[in-house]
């Protein structure tokens, strides 16, 4: 499967944007927070942050979705500012 992945924030440090070819078992977003926990060093440390988002198709989601090919998944990191 076949999803367009962004990073933004300090996720971008980690990660890089693009088109990847999921794991068969990655088929909604928790499993998809795994995946990445587990290939990306600091990813897991850096979901638990407060303030973090997963952006779903341009919506932000606080609950598993599913997973389409054609989906574009964004991660946002907790904003900062004075």
């Amino acid at each position: 499967m076949m999803a367009h992945l962004l990073f933004f924030g300090q996720f971008s440090d980690i990660a890089d944007n693009g088109e990847v070819t999921l794991p068969e078992h990655v088929t909604d977003t928790d499993a998809l927070l795994l995946w990445l926990g587990e290939t990306h060093d600091g990813f897991s440390v850096l979901w638990e942050k407060p303030g973090t988002m997963i952006v779903l198709n341009h919506e932000t989601i606080s609950e598993p979705k599913p997973i389409k090919p054609s989906d574009e998944i964004a991660f946002l990191s907790a904003l900062s500012g004075g």
